[in-house]
C-alpha cells in the first residue's frame, strides 16, 4: 500500500472514529427525556446516527443514508440487533449498544427504548415490585396523555355464575413485538389514573419510569386482566398488604378521587383481615357512610372484567372467589 492508500485509509479511520464517538456520547447516560442507553429502538439509534452524520464536516460521511450509517454501525458491533419479532404489518426492531446476551437484557428496558416517555405497569410492574411469584406473560408500557376525567359511572357488571367476557390480546392494548415469547403492548392512560410514578435506576446505563408499588395494587382494581389475572391480584394484595405504605396508599387515593376505587379497597383490606392506621380508614369509613347513604348506587364488579360469584351488600361489590 502506497502512502496516499495508507493516509487515506487512516483518514477514514479517524472519520469513522469520530462518528462512533460522538454517537457513544450523544447516549452516554440515561436521562428522564432518554430512561435507558442500553437498548434503542431503530428509529432511535437512526435519528442518533444522522445527528452524528451532520456534526462530522466530513463529505464522505454526510454522503451516507442513515441506512448505511446503522449498517456500519451494526458491523463495528456498536449496535446490536435483539431478536424480536415484530407485530403482524410492523417493521419494528431494537438494538442494544454495545454486546450484550440477549438474557441478560431486561424487559423493562426493552420497554423503555420502546417508549421512552411511558410509564411501565400492570403485570410487569407487580413483578418489579415483588408482589406477585408468577412470570408476567405479557408486559405493558402506557403512553400518558392528558384526557378530561370523565364523569362517574358504573363499570359495566358480570353476571354472577358467568363465566366472564371473552378476552381476546387486543384487549391488552396495540402488540409492539414479542421477545423470548413472550409479549410487549402499549396502552395508553389517562394522567388522572395515575397517582404514583416513580423513576428507578435498574443500573448504570438504565432507568424505568414505572408505578410505585401503592399504585400498582390499585392498577388491579383498574385492569385486572392487563394485571395477569385474578391469581396475580390475589397475590399481590396479600403480599402488598404485608408491606403497605399507608400514607402513600392514602395519599393516591385522594388524588385518583374515585369512589370506585374506595369501596375496592375497602372490601379487600377487610377481606384480607387488615386494620388500617387512622388517615386510610377515616378515608374508607367515609366512603362507606356516603354509600349506606345512597340507595341508588349500583353494584359494580371489585375486579372489572372478571367474572363474579356473589354479591357483598356491604360494599356493593360483585365478587369473584379467590
Amino acid at each position: 500500500m502506497n502512502t496516499a492508500s495508507r493516509d487515506r485509509s487512516q483518514r477514514s479511520r479517524d472519520v469513522y472514529a469520530d462518528l462512533t464517538g460522538f454517537f457513544l456520547r450523544s447516549i452516554a447516560a440515561p436521562s428522564q427525556a432518554r430512561p435507558t442507553v442500553r437498548c434503542l429502538t431503530r428509529a432511535d439509534a437512526l435519528a442518533l446516527a444522522l445527528q452524528a452524520r451532520d456534526a462530522i464536516a466530513e463529505p464522505s460521511i454526510r454522503r451516507l443514508s442513515g441506512a448505511a450509517l446503522l449498517e456500519l454501525l451494526e458491523k463495528s458491533r456498536v449496535l446490536e440487533l435483539v431478536p424480536i419479532v415484530p407485530a403482524e404489518g410492523s417493521r419494528e426492531s431494537m438494538y442494544t449498544v454495545g454486546l450484550q446476551p440477549s438474557d441478560t437484557i431486561d424487559p423493562l428496558e426493552l420497554l423503555q427504548a420502546a417508549e421512552p416517555g411511558g410509564l411501565v405497569c400492570y403485570f410487569t410492574a407487580l413483578a418489579f415490585h415483588g408482589l406477585t411469584t408468577q412470570s408476567p406473560t405479557h408486559h405493558h408500557i402506557a403512553k400518558l396523555v392528558d384526557r378530561p376525567r370523565q364523569p362517574p359511572s358504573a363499570a359495566p357488571r358480570t353476571t354472577i355464575g358467568d363465566t366472564g367476557p371473552k378476552r381476546s390480546r387486543d384487549a391488552l392494548g396495540k402488540l409492539r413485538f414479542t421477545f423470548q415469547s413472550v409479549p410487549y403492548y402499549e396502552t395508553s392512560r389517562a394522567l388522572h389514573t395515575v397517582a404514583g410514578i416513580q423513576l428507578r435506576h435498574l443500573n448504570d446505563r438504565s432507568m424505568v419510569r414505572i408505578t410505585t408499588r401503592e399504585q400498582a395494587l390499585l392498577d388491579t382494581l383498574h385492569r385486572p386482566v392487563s394485571c395477569g389475572g385474578l391469581s396475580v391480584v390475589w397475590e399481590a394484595w396479600e403480599t402488598g398488604l404485608s408491606n403497605l405504605d399507608e400514607p402513600r396508599l392514602h395519599e393516591h387515593l385522594v388524588a385518583l378521587a374515585e369512589p370506585r376505587h374506595l369501596r375496592r379497597v375497602g372490601y379487600l383490606l377487610e377481606a384480607f383481615r387488615f386494620t388500617p392506621a387512622v388517615p386510610l380508614q377515616s378515608l374508607l369509613e367515609r366512603a362507606r357512610v356516603d354509600l349506606a347513604a345512597d340507595p341508588a348506587a349500583q353494584v359494580v364488579p371489585l375486579f372489572p372484567g372478571l367474572p363474579a360469584v356473589t354479591t357483598n351488600t356491604d360494599w356493593r361489590l360483585d365478587v369473584p372467589t379467590a
